[in-house]
């Protein structure tokens, strides 16, 4: 099954390519491998949840703001991919980061 299916079939649709907020670019395609840069948890432009998780930010909040983070992925990855999600094979590496209050 494609992603592309798979993501309809969930519900799930991809945010546009989050506009860069420094001079970088989304992702680049070095021979098999797709680097992408990081990303906020934002969608189509919007900052929906601001602050630090346990100051004034749920987990459920954060768990959606995480997951923008992942569909933006996804939207670049088919923006540098030239609109093929099936392209990807694996990911060789995921990293995250956490804004959280102090304890």
């Amino acid at each position: 099954m494609s992603i592309e299916k798979r993501l309809e079939e969930l519900g799930i649709e991809l945010p546009e390519v989050p506009p860069a907020v420094a001079n970088y670019i989304p992702g680049v395609a070095v021979g098999e491998v797709l680097f992408l840069a990081g990303t906020i948890g934002q969608y189509n432009g919007e900052i929906p949840i601001r602050g630090k998780l346990g100051d004034g930010v749920t987990v459920e909040e954060g768990y959606q703001s995480a997951r923008l983070c992942g569909l933006n992925h996804f939207a670049m990855a088919k923006h540098c991919l030239g609109g093929d999600l099936d392209r990807i094979v694996r990911a060789v590496r995921l990293e995250g980061y956490v804004n959280s209050a102090p304890g």
